[in-house]
């Protein structure tokens, strides 16, 4: 259900390893063997309590990921008076994709059969790709 937390399995891992983003069919990124609904009513199903998996978990974190910014200033003096600044600056200018964080709402459904739900995995790049910016000032 929506705004409940999971349980969490113990001694099994909360991560899978993974390399690389499959933004069609996800990346496995959290392990759904290491979380499980909490209990719920016979009568209605409703959960009968949150869950008792904290808010953040302290020993799992997503993806880590890096860009590199660059620029460039280059001023040319005209006259006494008057300068032109040339700028260029690059944004993840090696174009490194990295990746997002996992879908932790168990909501969403399991990955695989029945469900084919998005729980756990990593869905959308984490960064946006390079860009770069151009600049031509005359001060005066």
């Amino acid at each position: 259900m929506n705004g409940l937390r999971a349980d969490i399995v113990p001694g099994v891992p909360q991560t899978v390893s993974s390399h690389g983003l499959d933004v069609t069919n996800g990346t496995a990124y959290l392990n759904p063997a290491a979380f499980a609904d909490p209990p719920a009513s016979p009568d209605n199903s409703f959960a009968l309590r949150i869950g008792n998996s904290p808010g953040f978990l302290p020993h799992t974190r997503g993806p880590g990921h890096t860009s590199e910014d660059f620029g460039i200033v280059k001023n040319t003096r005209l006259t006494e008076g008057t300068s032109l600044q040339f700028r260029a600056d690059m944004f993840n200018v090696f174009n490194r994709t990295g990746r997002g964080d996992p879908d932790t709402c168990l909501c969403d459904g399991l990955p695989g059969p029945p469900d084919f739900g998005t729980f756990g995995l990593i869905m959308d790049p984490g960064q946006d790709p390079r860009v770069i910016q151009l600049a031509l000032r005359l001060n005066f």
